[in-house]
């Protein structure tokens, strides 16, 4: 029986109606749809003998089944063998052997030279599945099989799973009054890629009482089974890491439907909970986030979490005391764009100040600086220039002056604010800094404070600020107040964002965890020429949101496909984060302000229309100690000199090698690794370069591309 092929499935040779082709075609009786082959058919309706499988009598080919759907449960690997079928001059299909086999996303799954495809399970989706052939007259024939890859992961932290799973045999039913509340995530969060996982945060509920934590994308269902089985239960679940990877790599550009239904204890009645979403963005971001966080009367703390992480640590281990008071108390830390870098007042601003260079050992009790803590007296509020040769600081009268960073030498600068300046940021092209001119305090205290902008002539001449934001204009907004505060930069020096509100502060004294008197903030986005600023309303929590503060920006920019990409806003907030066993929420109901100080990051949208809210709904940054305030983050690349940077050791270098310079052998520089060393995921680099096949090098880590 000679089995016929459906004509939507047959590859001619490219190009059979022009001229040049072939004058042969594939039997009438061949091409003719028909719905009997719309199915398989046996395998034995396909010729075995290849014998005369001469590349000049092969006219097209097809792929069976040229649709097929494969589910991957609890991790198994799952194959299917697809068949290449040719069909000769005389119209008898063949099977193929000689066809070269290929798949457009090896990470949904992959193919063998026979057609083997194999679905490893750690990502869902669509994959096409092609396979050539040289056919008569030399042309190249080809045919495609479209694969859908589902995955579905059921884990039960404690208990049995298929007890768990038999609670939920009944169908859910709507009872708001009864149904779980999820707290955490935020609806319609953006997260990035790389993320570490989230802590799913719920509550409502009694002993006895089963969840269903289930997380849905098109191809990918990851549902946790989790029991209140014991008194110290705490309505959260966290997804492991590999099942996080699986989510955020499957349908990138499709949102992730978080639901928590509810089994109740004794009762085979299961409450549905209501479905909300949060979003993966297709880049991630790398590099370290350093915050601060006071940890007594005179000390402070300036920690690093790592991206992708839930770890922090102590980015300098042993803060250096201050020379007049011997106070080790690091204050409002910067650093440099390129990573290497950071600069901290010492004892309050006043005694003296710090720089830090991350390619160092600062291991040591006081960890080392770059020059004397009292080199640099009565300044705070630093930024570096985009090449981290020149540090600006003011001090508490509101002067601004410059530094060289290596030495911390005073450098003759003109143009440069004599009173009444605060938060200066100098923007990632070098061409101004942002600042704001305080009307009334002193220091970083006050309540009267406009945007204004200082163009830069070179790093050490400037012309006079000008103000481009009257903090006065939004004492009618929602957070009142006329403060303007802490400007900051977008990467790409497109937009300036900051904060407004009553108060510089979030609170009457900002090293108070639990301030009873918060002051109302925003954050808001500005052109840098000036104009209307725009309310990020998402990022505050929505119209009447009055708890966000101190906004700045990471260095990196995500993109998103052709639909533009993502800014990625770091900012403090006293918003309740998660449920109140292992969150915050409920601290204003006990009395205690506005609640803990956290950060929280927004993703920003680099292409919103003009006067739109260009934020997303924000989240809390992974890592952060939840009994402490935490404020000031900084995100900087990983801590690593570039290629042709002078170094001195291998460890100081993004590539991993420090070798003499060919043009100038008495001087080391940064050399990129020879192709037998190339640096692997993870590792740091200086370029696409210095990477392994198949990855790039993203803010000085090699990293897999997204999508």
């Amino acid at each position: 029986m000679r089995a016929r092929l459906t004509f939507g499935l047959i590859a001619c040779i490219a190009g059979c109606s022009t001229p040049n082709s072939t004058p042969d075609v594939v039997p009438r009786d061949v091409l003719r749809e028909s719905a009997a082959t719309d199915a398989l058919g046996p395998a034995e309706d396909v010729a075995q003998d290849t014998s005369r499988e001469q590349p000049s009598d092969l006219v097209a080919i097809a792929i069976e089944p040229a649709t097929a759907t494969l589910t991957v449960r609890d991790a198994m690997p799952t194959t299917l063998a697809l068949r290449a079928v040719v069909v000769r001059r005389d119209g008898v299909r063949t099977a193929l052997t000689t066809g070269v086999w290929s798949i457009d996303n090896d990470l949904i799954a992959t193919v063998s030279s026979d057609g083997v495809v194999s679905a490893s399970g750690l990502s869902g989706g669509t994959v096409l599945v092609t396979v050539r052939a040289t056919g008569a007259g030399a042309v190249m024939l080809s045919a495609t099989a479209t694969v859908e890859v589902n995955i579905d992961r059921a884990v039960a932290p404690s208990g049995s799973l298929a007890a768990h799973i038999a609670r939920f045999a009944d169908a859910a039913v709507m009872d708001p009054a009864r149904s779980a509340t999820v707290h955490y995530p935020l609806r319609d969060t953006v997260m990035p890629h790389n993320v570490a996982p989230a802590d799913i945060q719920w509550e409502r509920g009694v002993m006895g009482d089963v969840f269903r934590v289930q997380i849905r994308k098109p191809h990918v269902t990851v549902t946790a089974y989790v029991a209140f089985d014991n008194a110290g239960f705490q309505f959260h679940w966290v997804p492991d890491r590999a099942l996080w990877r699986v989510l955020a790599d499957s349908d990138p550009t499709e949102p992730c439907t978080l639901t928590v239904d509810r089994s109740l204890a004794g009762s085979s009645a299961v409450i549905a909970g209501e479905p909300q979403r949060f979003s993966f963005a297709r880049g991630g971001i790398y590099g370290n986030v350093y915050y601060w966080y006071w940890t007594g009367a005179t000390e402070g703390q300036i920690m690093r979490v790592a991206d992708g992480t839930a770890m922090r640590s102590r980015a300098v281990p042993n803060p250096p005391p201050d020379p007049v008071r011997g106070q080790r108390c690091p204050g409002c830390h910067t650093a440099s764009r390129d990573g290497r870098f950071l600069a901290t007042p010492l004892g309050g601003g006043v005694d003296g100040a710090a720089v830090f260079d991350f390619t160092r050992d600062l291991s040591g009790n006081p960890s080392p600086t770059l020059f004397a803590t009292n080199r640099i007296s009565d300044m705070w509020f630093f930024t570096f220039d985009p090449t981290s040769t020149r540090l600006l600081g003011v001090s508490r009268t509101g002067a601004m002056r410059a530094f060289d960073v290596l030495t911390g030498a005073s450098v003759a600068s003109t143009g440069l604010p004599v009173a009444n300046a605060i938060h200066p940021e100098w923007s990632p092209n070098g061409a101004s800094v942002a600042l704001i001119q305080r009307e009334d305090g002193r220091g970083d205290e006050f309540t009267r404070g406009n945007l204004a902008v200082m163009q830069a002539v070179d790093i050490d001449n400037f012309l006079a600020p000008r103000v481009i934001h009257q903090g006065n204009s939004l004492s009618t907004a929602p957070e009142g107040g006329a403060a303007d505060a802490h400007p900051t930069w977008s990467p790409d020096s497109r937009m300036i964002a900051f904060a407004h509100g009553e108060h510089s502060y979030s609170g009457d004294s900002f090293v108070v965890i639990n301030d009873p008197r918060p002051f109302g903030g925003a954050l808001y986005a500005i052109a840098p020429a000036g104009g209307p600023p725009v309310r990020l309303d998402r990022a505050n929590g929505g119209t009447m949101g009055r708890d966000s503060y101190w906004p700045t920006f990471s260095p990196f920019v995500t993109r998103e496909g052709d639909s533009g990409g993502y800014y990625w806003l770091a900012f403090m907030s006293r918003r309740e984060y998660g449920n109140a066993q292992v969150g915050t929420r409920g601290l204003r109901s006990q009395g205690r302000g506005g609640g803990r100080l956290q950060i929280w990051v927004t993703a920003i949208d680099t292409n919103a229309p003009a006067g739109t809210d260009p934020s997303r709904a924000a989240y809390w940054l992974p890592g952060q100690d939840l009994a402490t305030g935490n404020f000031g983050a900084n995100w900087a690349p990983v801590a690593c000199r570039s290629t042709t940077a002078e170094c001195t050791t291998d460890g100081e270098c993004c590539s991993g090698r420090c070798r003499p310079d060919p043009a100038m052998p008495a001087r080391s520089t940064c050399q990129p690794p020879p192709a037998a060393e190339c640096r692997r995921e993870g590792q740091t680099c200086g370029a696409n370069g210095d990477c392994c096949e198949g990855l790039s090098c993203f803010a000085n880590v090699c990293a897999r591309p997204i999508g």
